[in-house]
């Protein structure tokens, strides 16, 4: 953390898929490698110009773009649905999606998206208030028995 008045506990991985809608994909086909996306539309946070990924054991950054980007991710997702282009989100967040059968996985031959972290971050001190500790503590043992998932 870039602020030395607050502390980062890791909590847990939170793993990531790429995703469309089967007329986004009907349409364009489904990328195979990583080089493959750029040659689709990819729905991104405002911010973002590349995508990071696992790659043979190492951290690789796709760049990526394409005619929609949101500050939102429930936009990104929307934005998926209706199949203009391929979306990088949360797996807990896209499980339901999956299940309903609204947007297909895309696995990649090549790669697969780079996990990001669940942080809890709370201000330094000499004495962590009780009540924050057992709050970490609580969401610790809760992601042990049952990782990220929609609705566990």
């Amino acid at each position: 953390l870039r602020d030395n008045r607050l502390v980062a506990h890791r909590l847990c991985d939170n793993p990531r898929d790429l995703c469309a809608s089967a007329a986004y994909l009907t349409e364009h086909g489904s990328p195979k490698t990583l080089s493959d996306l750029a040659t689709h539309s990819c729905l991104t946070t405002s911010d973002t110009t590349h995508w990071t990924f696992e790659q043979g054991g190492q951290r690789s950054k796709q760049k990526v773009s394409g005619r929609f980007s949101a500050n939102s991710i429930e936009a990104i997702f929307e934005a998926c649905l209706g199949g203009m282009g391929i979306a990088n989100l949360s797996r807990w967040y896209l499980e339901p999606a999956f299940a309903q059968g609204l947007v297909e996985r895309i696995a990649l031959e090549d790669a697969r998206p780079e996990a990001l972290a669940v942080w809890a971050v709370y201000p330094t001190s000499r004495l962590i208030p009780v009540k924050v500790r057992k709050f970490v503590e609580a969401l610790e043992a809760r992601l042990e028995r049952n990782p990220l998932t929609p609705h566990g």
